[in-house]
């Protein structure tokens, strides 16, 4: 866990929007919102015709769903986005190399996205699993991780942190620094969202000292969590130890 620090207000008077400029934003938002609503209902008609005259699986209809889906994606209408990106990805293994259809990677991680945002974790599972193996997107890993915990399927997302920590583990760079420690967080959950709280405390463990050879100011909120485990773990030693801890490194810090 990082802390951001808060950049201090400037002196003086705090400017407050006026109510003609509030009034002329909410006049913004509607004009959008309605916006929306028109050219949704244009995509809807259009889709209609194209099915009509050219079937419901032609490859034309990229140009009518695709849009459609990223409008119905963006306003949060996942219910009426997830069905059109099935479609589209139907499409796109349909016509597999179509240079007018979007890449077949990117169909399936949008659909992948929404299917988890829906809670619907076993369908997500499948196509985040292909994103991995097929299309090489290890950035979907922790999606992955994500929805198996949430159908209870804890030894397959924890032996895919144990893979991430260890490919991770021996850089140095920045950008593996940083995911070096996002893994070992992810593990902590897993073993946490399981009631093993010693165990998560013991991961957790191991980011403090990564930590540190930061800035040591950045352990300050990790170790109340690690407490805070050591706690839920029973182990009232191990969480008055990390308490103290604590208050030796706040004070360094002058937190």
């Amino acid at each position: 866990m990082f802390v951001v620090p808060t950049q201090g207000r400037r002196a003086g008077k705090s400017k407050e929007p006026s109510r003609h400029s509030t009034a002329e934003a909410e006049e913004k938002d509607f004009m959008t919102a309605d916006k929306r609503s028109v050219i949704v209902n244009d995509l809807v008609n259009l889709r209609a015709i194209v099915e009509l005259q050219l079937g419901p699986d032609d490859i034309k209809l990229i140009y009518v769903l695709r849009p459609l889906a990223n409008l119905h994606a963006a306003s949060g209408a996942h219910e009426e986005a997830v069905d059109l990106q099935r479609k589209i990805y139907k499409l796109c293994l349909k016509y597999r190399g179509n240079p007018i259809l979007p890449a077949l990677k990117e169909a399936r991680k949008a659909l992948a996205e929404t299917l988890r945002s829906l809670q619907q974790y076993d369908e997500a599972i499948e196509l985040f699993e292909a994103l991995v193996a097929e299309d090489g997107d290890e950035s979907s890993n922790g999606l992955l991780v994500d929805c198996l915990q949430n159908v209870d399927r804890f030894p397959e997302a924890i032996a895919i942190c144990a893979s991430q920590i260890a490919r991770f583990e021996q850089s140095t760079d920045e950008k593996s620094f940083g995911a070096h420690l996002s893994w070992l967080m992810h593990l902590s959950l897993c073993y946490s969202r399981q009631n093993d709280f010693a165990t998560a405390a013991q991961v957790t463990e191991r980011t403090i000292p990564l930590m540190a050879a930061r800035a040591e100011v950045l352990c300050i909120p990790q170790l109340d969590v690690l407490a805070e485990l050591y706690r839920k773990a029973g182990n009232m030693a191990e969480h008055d130890r990390v308490r103290a801890l604590r208050r030796e490194v706040a004070d360094r810090c002058d937190y």
